[in-house]
Protein backbone atom coordinates (compact mmCIF):
# COMPACT_ATOMS: atom_id res chain seq x y z
CA UNK A 1 0.00 0.00 0.00
CA UNK A 2 1.22 3.65 -1.33
CA UNK A 3 1.49 6.22 2.09
CA UNK A 4 0.42 9.55 -0.30
CA UNK A 5 2.40 12.48 1.17
CA UNK A 6 -0.13 14.98 2.61
CA UNK A 7 -0.03 18.43 0.73
CA UNK A 8 0.74 20.33 4.06
CA UNK A 9 3.66 18.32 4.49
CA UNK A 10 4.78 18.88 1.08
CA UNK A 11 3.98 22.17 1.58
CA UNK A 12 6.13 22.56 4.72
CA UNK A 13 8.90 20.88 3.03
CA UNK A 14 8.90 22.96 0.28
CA UNK A 15 9.19 26.34 2.30
CA UNK A 16 12.31 24.61 4.22
CA UNK A 17 13.99 23.89 1.33
CA UNK A 18 13.22 27.48 -0.14
CA UNK A 19 14.26 29.04 2.88
CA UNK A 20 17.96 27.74 2.73
CA UNK A 21 20.60 29.65 1.46
CA UNK A 22 24.01 28.16 0.51
CA UNK A 23 27.04 30.26 -0.25
CA UNK A 24 30.62 28.32 -0.59
CA UNK A 25 32.59 31.85 -0.64
CA UNK A 26 31.84 35.65 0.80
CA UNK A 27 32.16 36.86 -2.69
CA UNK A 28 29.54 34.11 -4.22
CA UNK A 29 26.22 35.20 -4.62
CA UNK A 30 24.19 33.13 -1.93
CA UNK A 31 22.14 30.85 -4.26
CA UNK A 32 19.25 29.11 -2.83
CA UNK A 33 19.92 25.36 -2.18
CA UNK A 34 16.87 24.37 -4.06
CA UNK A 35 17.63 26.51 -7.43
CA UNK A 36 21.24 24.97 -6.76
CA UNK A 37 19.61 21.43 -6.57
CA UNK A 38 17.66 21.90 -9.68
CA UNK A 39 20.11 23.09 -11.46
CA UNK A 40 22.36 19.86 -10.83
CA UNK A 41 19.44 17.94 -11.79
CA UNK A 42 19.09 19.55 -15.19
CA UNK A 43 22.88 19.07 -14.91
CA UNK A 44 23.09 15.28 -15.02
CA UNK A 45 19.68 14.96 -17.06
CA UNK A 46 22.03 17.08 -20.10
CA UNK A 47 25.24 15.12 -18.93
CA UNK A 48 23.13 11.32 -19.33
CA UNK A 49 21.95 12.85 -22.93
CA UNK A 50 25.21 13.43 -23.92
CA UNK A 51 26.72 9.91 -23.10
CA UNK A 52 23.46 8.73 -25.21
CA UNK A 53 24.12 11.04 -28.10
CA UNK A 54 20.83 12.63 -28.09
CA UNK A 55 19.52 16.02 -27.43
CA UNK A 56 16.75 18.41 -26.12
CA UNK A 57 14.92 18.17 -29.40
CA UNK A 58 15.36 13.53 -29.19
CA UNK A 59 13.85 13.69 -25.15
CA UNK A 60 10.88 16.23 -26.89
CA UNK A 61 10.10 14.16 -29.51
CA UNK A 62 9.80 10.98 -26.87
CA UNK A 63 7.41 13.47 -24.08
CA UNK A 64 5.15 14.76 -27.22
CA UNK A 65 6.94 18.55 -26.79
CA UNK A 66 8.44 21.16 -28.35
CA UNK A 67 12.24 21.53 -28.03
CA UNK A 68 12.00 25.06 -27.08
CA UNK A 69 9.80 23.60 -24.16
CA UNK A 70 12.25 21.17 -22.57
CA UNK A 71 15.50 23.98 -23.89
CA UNK A 72 13.16 26.82 -21.08
CA UNK A 73 12.93 23.97 -18.07
CA UNK A 74 14.62 25.25 -14.70
CA UNK A 75 13.29 21.46 -13.59
CA UNK A 76 12.23 18.59 -15.18
CA UNK A 77 8.65 19.14 -14.51
CA UNK A 78 6.92 16.38 -11.74
CA UNK A 79 4.19 15.48 -14.36
CA UNK A 80 7.61 14.65 -16.06
CA UNK A 81 9.52 13.01 -14.27
CA UNK A 82 8.57 9.17 -14.44
CA UNK A 83 8.95 9.52 -18.16
CA UNK A 84 11.99 11.12 -18.14
CA UNK A 85 13.41 8.77 -15.89
CA UNK A 86 12.47 5.68 -17.66
CA UNK A 87 13.56 7.56 -20.99
CA UNK A 88 17.23 7.92 -19.76
CA UNK A 89 16.79 5.38 -16.91
CA UNK A 90 18.33 7.67 -13.93
CA UNK A 91 16.18 7.84 -10.88
CA UNK A 92 13.94 10.39 -9.95
CA UNK A 93 16.21 12.01 -7.25
CA UNK A 94 19.14 12.32 -9.86
CA UNK A 95 16.72 14.65 -11.95
CA UNK A 96 15.17 15.97 -9.55
CA UNK A 97 17.56 16.43 -6.25
CA UNK A 98 15.53 19.35 -4.70
CA UNK A 99 12.75 16.73 -4.38
CA UNK A 100 15.15 14.05 -2.51
CA UNK A 101 13.68 14.86 1.11
CA UNK A 102 10.09 14.26 -0.61
CA UNK A 103 11.35 10.76 -1.41
CA UNK A 104 12.84 9.87 1.66
CA UNK A 105 9.64 10.96 3.39
CA UNK A 106 7.39 8.86 1.20
CA UNK A 107 9.70 5.60 1.76
CA UNK A 108 9.85 5.97 5.57
CA UNK A 109 6.01 6.57 5.16
CA UNK A 110 5.88 3.23 3.19
CA UNK A 111 8.04 1.12 5.82
CA UNK A 112 6.79 2.51 8.66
Amino acid sequence: MVKKLKKQDADAIEAALDAVEVSEADEMPVVPLKQRLRQQGLDRLRARLDEMEVADRWLAKQLGLTRQNVSKWKAVPEDYLMQVCELTRLKPHEVRPDLERLFDYVKEGLAA
